[in-house]
């Protein structure tokens, strides 16, 4: 995933979190100043008929129940999880769940 440090967070701005291989799509629904954003994990449909497989394709939805996450942004230009080792990679959502888990 490419890093997006361009950039600037806004409300409503679709993102990816990425932990280890797996991504979630998420939305940016709160800022705080310019160093704190928090994201809800999007609903998905997988749309494929890959089974367990790689080639994953998914359809994205905000999620106003969804997993409230927060980030900070670093001295690195990177967004990282406020507690965790998750990235947050802003203007792509994207969804994909390492089938080898």
């Amino acid at each position: 995933m490419e890093q997006h440090a361009q950039l600037t967070p806004a409300v409503g701005m679709g993102g990816t979190y990425c932990i280890g291989s797996d991504r979630y799509a998420v939305t940016v629904v709160r800022l705080q100043g310019t160093t704190i954003v928090w994201t809800r994990w999007d609903k998905h449909k997988r749309t494929d008929r890959n089974g367990q497989s790689e080639d994953q394709w998914y359809v994205h939805v905000p999620n106003p129940d969804g997993h409230l996450q927060k980030f900070t942004l670093r001295r690195d230009g990177a967004w990282r999880e406020a507690r965790g080792a998750g990235r947050l990679y802003l203007g792509e959502r994207d969804t994909y769940q390492d089938p080898s888990f």
